[in-house]
């Protein structure tokens, strides 16, 4: 079974229009799965020094490689799943089963459900639809398990993080591997370029710039 870690981040304010970056991590773990959850969700297995990594990714995404003024979290976070599906979807030898364990909620339910998928932008939904469709053709299992991000914050304890209410608490599996996706993300975002607007002249009217000029002003160095 392999376990793919998948995570997304943002270059400065959220939307950002600098871009953000898109990672995952390919894993076979060395210890076995938890079991379930009380709601009856999956607790994949626990990290060890001894997990392999099989393969993993990274790169940014601007808003001119999606031919939009700004990019948002969840357009990473939905293209890091779609670039991990396609690439397990490519492994040779064929793995004998997989499980995707992103830690956005967004980006489970648009690449299982195909849902949610108009306020992407077009070039992203054609990711999405090739990843659902290879998906519902898959030769192997899959499954899929909603991590919990940024395990610095909250309450872990055994490494689950503690969530819900008091009445129904719910625990979600935190890992290093998911961690590490992260800190790739953050220093991929540290070399992309700001805009620098003040190199714009300024516009007449109400300000305001279309898509496509925003794009042209980024793919010029400018924006």
């Amino acid at each position: 079974m392999l376990f793919i870690y998948t995570d997304g981040g943002q270059a400065g304010d959220n939307p950002s229009y600098t871009g953000g970056a898109w990672g995952f991590r390919v894993v076979r773990h060395a210890l076995p799965a938890r079991g379930t959850r009380g709601d009856g969700g999956t607790l994949g297995p626990p990290d060890s020094d001894n997990d392999a990594v099989v393969l993993e990714r990274t790169a940014t995404l601007t808003p001119a490689d999606l031919a939009v003024p700004y990019v948002t979290n969840n357009n990473v976070e939905l293209y890091a799943l779609c670039e991990a599906v396609n690439a397990v979807f490519a492994l040779s030898p064929r793995p004998e089963a997989v499980t995707f364990c992103p830690d956005s909620s967004f980006a489970l339910k648009c690449v299982r459900r195909l849902c949610r998928v108009d306020s992407q932008p077009q070039a992203i939904r054609l990711k999405l639809g090739a990843a659902w469709h290879a998906l519902n053709r898959a030769p192997f299992p899959v499954h899929w398990e909603l991590i919990a991000g940024h395990p610095e914050k909250g309450k872990v304890v055994d490494g689950l993080k503690h969530k819900g209410t008091e009445a129904k608490p719910r625990l979600y599996r935190v890992s290093q591997h998911n961690a590490a996706v992260d800190r790739a993300c953050t220093a991929c975002c540290a070399d992309l370029t700001p805009p620098d607007w003040s190199e714009v002249a300024e516009r007449p009217g109400d300000g305001l710039f279309t898509i496509g000029e925003l794009v042209a002003l980024k793919q010029a160095g400018c924006g």
